[in-house]
């Protein structure tokens, strides 16, 4: 198992586009992947190729996440999901720390 911490520096935090976005990316991947609020207790994960449970976590920009993948891809998958979340804004700006 392959796991990362990413702090989310998207204004809109995980909501809407980046979730899906998140979900994509999850979900082209053979891998099983799941994410967490850092500090959540356990099994208040959320598999990551589910867009209602990624947005039932409610994660704001500036929150860490814990994100984990199985399989021969899970390195590439975590790479690509922190990509997202720790992009800059989709109009070019840079997301604030």
């Amino acid at each position: 198992m392959t796991t990362r911490e990413i702090r989310v520096r998207r204004r809109e935090g995980l909501h809407a586009r980046p979730a899906a976005s998140l979900v994509r990316i999850a979900a082209e991947h053979g891998s099983p992947v799941w994410i967490a609020r850092v500090g959540d207790p356990p099994g208040a994960d959320a598999d990551a190729r589910s867009i209602s449970e990624v947005l039932a976590l409610g994660i704001r920009r500036g929150e860490r996440v814990r994100v984990w993948a199985e399989g021969s891809d899970a390195e590439a998958v975590l790479t690509a999901i922190a990509r997202t979340l720790d992009a800059s804004e989709p109009n070019g700006d840079e997301a604030e720390s």
